[in-house]
């Protein structure tokens, strides 16, 4: 209920009573989001781990710092892809002038970069989630992730758009 409605939402016809509120085109958009980000979060993962020396088909421990790094890395590009999905999600396109349109989303999203930084930095949170601050590949890495995410999601709702056509 806060988010503004989209410019000519009322000059469009309703939804047919015989269409689903969650059609293929929906379900495909999910599986496209979780293979998008399973995959994004993997390349950070290996990425930070053969940054950091480590080699296929040796060991890594729970315990060590690299491994650490890894998973932060993984879970600060699974949180720069749910920010760009709520961005791409929002009126069905991405517009760069809808960016800072939603005062409360953005509140939201300073919220959880705070907490991410919490989670990184202070170390009594590193201790509690097992995590040490990524390198600043690791930063570049996700934030470009956040792009590629929308040019994906951009992509796929142009393609869900021709099949919904067609069905």
């Amino acid at each position: 209920g806060v988010e503004e409605p989209e410019q000519g939402i009322m000059k469009q016809p309703p939804r047919s009573k015989t269409n689903r509120v969650m059609d293929i085109s929906m379900l495909i958009r999910l599986l496209a989001v979780g293979l998008t980000m399973a995959l994004l979060a993997l390349v950070a993962y290996v990425f930070t781990l053969y940054r950091g020396g480590w080699h296929y088909g040796q060991f890594l421990a729970g315990n060590n710092p690299l491994y650490f790094q890894a998973t932060a890395t993984v879970y600060l590009t699974l949180v720069f892809c749910q920010v760009a999905n709520v961005f791409s999600i929002r009126t069905g396109k991405f517009r760069l002038r809808n960016l800072l349109t939603n005062r409360w989303l953005i509140f939201g999203e300073i919220i959880s970069f705070a907490m991410l930084f919490t989670i990184f930095y202070w170390p009594p949170f590193q201790n509690i989630f097992k995590v040490l601050p990524p390198r600043p590949g690791a930063w570049i890495f996700a934030s470009t992730s956040f792009f590629v995410f929308l040019g994906l999601s951009e992509w796929l709702e142009k393609k869900l758009s021709g099949l919904k056509r067609l069905g």
